[in-house]
């Protein structure tokens, strides 16, 4: 908020918490865009997330096999997401996003802050103020935004006309998927492949009866 009040972005915002929903077939696609901008180039969508960035860990060598594919596959699902939001942006609102941007919340480092010391993120997030970034400091973060070699504050996520057709369809297919497990009272456990993070499956309330996961586990220990 600091930021976007220093660089005066609050003028550009359109809209927020904007709820965008079609009918589909069997099923309803909606999604809450955080932010709807007003930029030269046309339209920008930007979803916020709390934590860092997914690339961090695409770029550590000591990464787990487990967590580089893990967070390759968040930032996957990140960009569906936005690709998503395009889609509803122009079938609902009759507006063509030129920009779909990921930010990612927690790459706002304070190196005198010991969050450490914070018994809860929650916590830690309302006890600290970030400084505004300076505005060579937030180009500088959108110029490094594609790709998955460096990791920061944006992640830009591409929206050709092909990757949104291709979301479209990949939501179709998930969701007529789950209405096969929903007709026949079946969800089988994921395969090796598409495990979450090690974290996430800890914290499962369904850890235990999944079989893959507590596969994996005991070969962890």
């Amino acid at each position: 908020t600091a930021t976007m009040d220093e660089l005066e972005l609050f003028a550009s915002v359109v809209d927020s918490e904007r709820t965008l929903r079609r009918g589909e077939q069997d099923f309803v696609l909606e999604g809450v865009v955080d932010l709807i901008l007003n930029e030269p180039e046309g339209p920008a969508l930007w979803d916020f997330k709390s934590a860092q960035d997914p690339r961090r860990s695409l770029a550590n060598s000591d990464a787990t096999e487990r967590s580089r594919r893990a967070s390759q596959q968040r930032l996957n699902d990140y960009s569906l997401q936005l690709r998503l939001y395009h889609y509803l942006c122009e079938a609902v609102l009759d507006e063509v996003p030129a920009r779909c941007e990921l930010i990612f919340l927690g790459e706002f480092g304070r190196a005198d802050i010991d969050f450490s010391s914070f018994d809860s993120l929650k916590t830690a997030w309302h006890a600290t103020s970030p400084d505004a970034l300076s505005d060579a400091e937030w180009n500088s973060q959108r110029k490094d935004a594609t790709g998955t070699e460096n990791h920061g504050l944006f992640y830009s996520v591409s929206n050709s006309e092909s990757e949104i057709t291709q979301a479209i369809a990949e939501f179709e297919e998930t969701a007529q998927d789950i209405l096969r497990c929903r007709d026949v009272d079946e969800w089988p456990a994921p395969v090796v492949s598409e495990l979450p993070s090690k974290q996430t499956c800890d914290d499962c309330d369904f850890l235990e009866s999944c079989e893959t996961a507590m596969r994996v586990r005991v070969s962890e220990e």
